[in-house]
């Protein structure tokens, strides 16, 4: 071979055979793959003030920190909000149309830690799934009260997980849902605010009415607001109003042993 004749360097010339070169990129392939996850948890990471898909308990959900939670040293009231029977899915980010995701995505700073999962299709909602939703919550910030709204399926959901936690829930408002009005006894130390459209056929306003009325019956305090005029969708009439917030993140349990900071406070912090 003549001296001045190039030579081309080759895998085996530099000491790696084929399959040592396979190896190294099936490798390299590999890393690319399990550095996925962890750069789409950087990105949901919790940011105060922005509202991020991510993982609670059995749930996805979108996760909603108050601005103020950065310095703040006090516990946060926590606020559930379950979506009805046509969200059901598991496209968390299709949750951010629905009314209160909507509203937070817009800029409104509730000053509390918000948790709107969204439930598997071909399920309901299960008090133990939520419950170790709101476990998992306590576990990672400071929570001070809990509390739940819900509409249509959403509405029976925080019906019924009021009653299979009493203890647990501070407020419930329940959006045309119901209950079981035979267990309203151990509702006495919730709060209750419950809506209902007048003209709603899906589910009737008895549903509502009845389980108001046997709290109240039981020493409860429970009220009913009906909307004369609306049938079952009645979320942009309840949660586009900021009373209802302010009502569901103030209230106290009766047997209270913690300090939940008032809507006026958060605000000045």
């Amino acid at each position: 071979m003549n001296r001045e004749e190039e030579v081309k360097p080759t895998p085996e010339s530099v000491g790696f055979g084929r399959l040592e070169l396979l190896l190294m990129l099936s490798m390299l392939a590999l890393a690319a793959q399990l550095a996925t996850p962890s750069l789409t948890a950087w990105r949901n990471r919790p940011q105060p003030g922005q509202q991020v898909a991510t993982a609670l308990g059995a749930y996805s959900c979108l996760l909603y920190l108050p601005k103020q939670i950065r310095s703040s040293e006090s516990s946060w009231p926590l606020l559930l909000y379950l979506h009805g029977a046509g969200q059901r899915g598991s496209d968390v980010d299709s949750l951010r149309l629905m009314e209160l995701p909507a509203r937070i995505d817009q800029g409104y700073d509730l000053p509390a830690i918000v948790v709107s999962p969204q439930c598997p299709l071909g399920e309901s909602w299960r008090p133990d799934k939520l419950l170790s939703l709101i476990k998992a919550a306590e576990q990672r910030f400071r929570v001070a009260s809990v509390a739940v709204t819900g509409y249509s399926m959403g509405g029976f959901g925080a019906w019924k997980l009021a009653q299979t936690a009493p203890s647990k829930i501070t407020a419930i408002a329940p959006v045309c849902g119901g209950g079981d009005e035979t267990k309203a006894g151990c509702l006495k130390d919730v709060s209750v605010w419950a809506f209902h459209g007048a003209k709603d056929k899906l589910v009737p306003p008895s549903s509502s009415r009845r389980m108001v009325d046997a709290v109240r019956q039981a020493g409860g305090e429970a009220k009913l607001t009906i909307f004369p005029e609306a049938g079952h969708n009645v979320t942009s009439l309840v949660y586009n109003d900021n009373e209802i917030f302010d009502w569901l993140l103030t209230k106290r349990k009766r047997n209270l042993t913690y300090r939940v900071p008032s809507i006026e406070s958060l605000h000045e912090r």
